[in-house]
C-alpha cells in the first residue's frame, strides 16, 4: 500500500501542472453548478463542501514550486 500511495505521489508531481489546471478547472465548475446551476438545497449544501474539501486537498498534494 505504501508502495503505490508513494508512486501515486510520484507521478502527481511529475504531471503537477496538467493536474493544477484540471483541479482549479473542477474547483471553478464546482462554484457554478453550485450558485448558478443546481436549485437542491441538499445537494447545494452536503455534496459541494465534501468535493471542494476533497479538491483543495489534492490541491494542496500537488502544491510545490517547479524546477
Amino acid at each position: 500500500m505504501a508502495f503505490a500511495l508513494e508512486s501515486l505521489w510520484r507521478w502527481a508531481h511529475r504531471k503537477r501542472r496538467i493536474l493544477r489546471l484540471l483541479i482549479l478547472v473542477a474547483i471553478a465548475s464546482l462554484f457554478v453548478d453550485g450558485f448558478l446551476i443546481e436549485r437542491s438545497f441538499a445537494h447545494l449544501m452536503l455534496l459541494h463542501p465534501v468535493l471542494l474539501v476533497a479538491l483543495l486537498g489534492a490541491l494542496t498534494l500537488t502544491w510545490a514550486p517547479d524546477e
